[in-house]
């Protein structure tokens, strides 16, 4: 990409000294050569930059990426598979005290449900 930026550089240049050969010539019409070189010389300056991003974005589409052979292949992991998720919750009477017993709930429904003491909750993510 650098090499597109210096090919185009050297050709606006190589622009700017065949505009200035012919820029005196514009005193004749009653114009101010400064000016009209300075309109000119931006215009030229504006062409070149959307010339560099045109040849840029062709560079980049052809571009293909090459693979290295003598390289060690790369290891992907194996996808995990969801474990099954058990929910404990202590078992006991009305006044919420606990006699020690430890109740497995299984989760039950979508990915995003479970069920609790009867109850559905939802969770989010």
């Amino acid at each position: 990409m650098l090499q597109v930026v210096d090919t185009q550089w050297k050709d606006h240049l190589y622009s700017l000294d065949h505009l200035k050969e012919g820029i005196g010539l514009r005193g004749y019409g009653q114009r101010d050569p400064l000016v009209e070189y300075k309109k000119e010389s931006f215009a030229l300056f504006q062409d070149m930059k959307g010339r560099i991003d045109e040849e840029t974005v062709r560079y980049l589409f052809w571009l293909r990426a090459a693979a290295d052979e003598s390289a060690a292949p790369v290891r992907r992991p194996a996808p995990r598979r969801a474990a099954p998720m058990t929910f404990s919750a202590p078992t006991g009477g009305a006044g919420g005290g606990s006699s020690g017993r430890l109740r497995t709930l299984r989760r039950q429904g979508g990915l995003g449900h479970r069920r609790l003491r009867g109850r559905a909750a939802t969770t989010r993510r």
